[in-house]
């Protein structure tokens, strides 16, 4: 019984974040080469943080 409940509430977000990048299409750009910064170790976990952060007080 926890298991489907899990499951419905995670897939419940998961539409919502996918509605909410739907409709900021340039936060989902900017987020997108951000985490693709970090990946290759361009910029520090300290600094993804920092400038996610300012991403997302950009798109509210």
């Amino acid at each position: 019984m926890l298991d489907e409940e899990y499951v419905k509430r995670e897939k419940r977000a998961a539409k919502g974040y996918k509605e909410y990048l739907a409709k900021r299409p340039e936060f989902k750009k900017e987020m997108e080469k951000l985490r693709h910064s970090w990946l290759n170790n361009e910029i520090t976990p300290e600094e993804f943080r920092k400038r996610a952060l300012e991403i997302g007080k950009k798109y509210r």
